[in-house]
């Protein structure tokens, strides 16, 4: 009879460690709380992602979740820490250096978006997100390897001609006092997105002077524009500017 109680004291332990191991297993743990997070419950996806990063503190993706929980709950400055405190070994992670880059980037901290955003492209080479921020990043420092990097990303699939990046690429060239070539790529390939044909008589009107091109051009924004409520502001921008030009 004392085996038999020895046995099941055995057996009760080793199905009460089995049962928490595998409550415990990080893939698990990772996927409830991507469940919570799948039904907009972003509190609990946090609290089971701290949970999980509490007892499995180098699991990448684990680590990678709870930041990104933590931007969702209004804590983008500590999911920002978190990631920025990984030690050098996460350089080759691609998720974690997107991430990082694009949190740099929504703060307006251009220049440090870059070397991370640069790592996650280096760990994936044709990854379009992450060169579309490199770019935008650069565009807003005004570096030379901007325009490049928007060429390489109109050769991707689903960018190929893609009238938003046109439209980044000529205003970038307009900054740097390349009025013609951005009215060109304007002209050519932006022909269906308004915004691109507001900036296109800009370009016209205040960097090339040629205001009865420039009037042409923002008519054709208004009837664009027409139907588009978020585009009222610059409806009325452009009403004025024609009353005064012509």
């Amino acid at each position: 009879m004392r085996y038999v109680v020895v046995f099941l004291m055995f057996a009760v332990m080793f199905f009460t460690v089995s049962c928490r191991k595998k409550q415990e297993n990080p893939a698990v743990m990772l996927k409830q709380a991507i469940a919570a997070a799948q039904k907009a419950d972003w509190e609990t996806a946090g609290e089971l992602a701290e949970k999980a990063r509490a007892l499995y503190p180098e699991q990448s993706d684990i680590i990678l979740f709870s930041a990104l929980a933590m931007e969702k709950n209004g804590r983008p400055e500590e999911a920002l820490a978190r990631l920025q405190n990984l030690p050098a070994s996460y350089q080759d992670d691609y998720k974690v250096q997107y991430t990082l880059g694009r949190l740099l980037f929504r703060k307006g901290k251009y220049e440090q978006c870059l070397a991370p955003l640069k790592n996650a492209l280096a760990a994936r080479p044709d990854d379009a997100n992450a060169l579309l921020l490199l770019a935008k990043a650069q565009g807003k420092l005004n570096i030379k390897d901007t325009f490049r990097n928007y060429a390489k990303l109109l050769k991707m699939p689903g960018y190929k001609n893609d009238p938003v990046i046109c439209n980044e690429i000529a205003v970038f060239l307009a900054v740097r006092g390349k009025a013609e070539g951005a009215l060109l790529v304007l002209r050519d390939k932006c022909k269906t997105l308004p915004l691109a044909t507001w900036n296109g008589a800009v370009i016209l009107d205040y960097h090339l002077g040629r205001k009865q091109e420039a009037i042409a051009w923002y008519n054709r924004f208004l009837r664009e524009a027409a139907a588009r409520p978020e585009l009222e502001n610059h409806r009325f921008r452009v009403t004025r500017r024609l009353q005064e030009i012509q």
